[in-house]
C-alpha cells in the first residue's frame, strides 16, 4: 500500500468519524432545494447526534421534524428562544403533527441559515417513542441571530426507522449528518 493510500484512508476515517465515540450512522445527506428530506436506516434503541447546516432558499419558514413518515397527531414539543426581539416560549399540547425546531415568530428568512445540533433517542423500554432535543446556535431571522431551543416527543405505532427534516415554506439546501453516539 502506498503512502498516499494510507493518507487517504486516514482522511476518510477522520471525515466519517470526526469525534471519538461517534460513528456516522448513514451517509451525510445533501439537500438541494427540497421542501423536505427523509433519512432512513435509523434503529430504535440507539442514541444519535444530528448536525444540520441548512439554508432557507425560498420563502420564510421554520424547520421541523417528523418520524417514520407519520404526520398524525403523535407529537408534543416545547420551544424557547433567545434573541430576535421576540421571546418565544411554547409548550405544545399533546396531539401535534410535528416537532418544530426553530422559531415560529422569527421565521428563518429566505437566504438565511439554520444550524442545529440535535440529540435523538428512543425511550428506554419502548422503541415506538422517540425524544429529540435541539440547540440551534445560528438561526438568522430578520437579520438578527436567534437561538431557539426545542425538545419534543413522538409516540408512534412502530419502532423508530426514519426522520424527515423539513421547512414550513419554500425549500432548504445544505447537509445533515447523523452520528451514533457510543455508550
Amino acid at each position: 500500500m502506498s503512502n498516499l493510500n494510507i493518507q487517504l484512508d486516514a482522511m476518510t476515517a477522520a471525515i466519517q468519524n470526526p469525534v471519538p465515540g461517534m460513528t456516522l450512522a448513514v451517509p451525510t445527506t445533501l439537500i438541494s432545494s427540497a421542501a423536505s428530506t427523509t433519512i432512513s436506516g435509523l434503529s430504535s434503541g440507539v442514541n444519535y447526534m444530528i448536525l444540520m447546516n441548512l439554508i432557507q432558499n425560498t420563502s420564510n419558514g421554520y424547520a421541523y421534524v417528523r418520524f417514520n413518515g407519520d404526520s398524525g397527531a403523535n407529537y408534543r414539543y416545547t420551544l424557547g428562544q433567545m434573541g430576535g426581539g421576540s421571546a418565544v416560549d411554547y409548550d405544545g399540547a399533546a396531539g401535534q403533527s410535528l416537532i418544530i425546531l426553530s422559531s415560529t415568530v422569527n421565521l428563518i428568512l429566505a437566504g438565511e441559515t439554520f444550524n442545529s445540533t440535535a440529540w435523538l433517542h428512543t425511550k428506554y423500554g419502548d422503541n415506538n417513542k422517540a425524544e429529540i432535543r435541539a440547540l440551534s446556535g445560528t438561526t438568522w431571522a430578520s437579520g438578527t441571530q436567534v437561538q431557539p431551543t426545542a425538545s419534543g416527543q413522538y409516540s408512534g405505532a412502530a419502532n423508530l426507522s426514519s426522520i424527515t427534516i423539513a421547512t414550513s415554506a419554500g425549500t432548504l439546501s445544505g447537509t445533515v449528518s447523523i452520528y451514533i453516539i457510543s455508550a
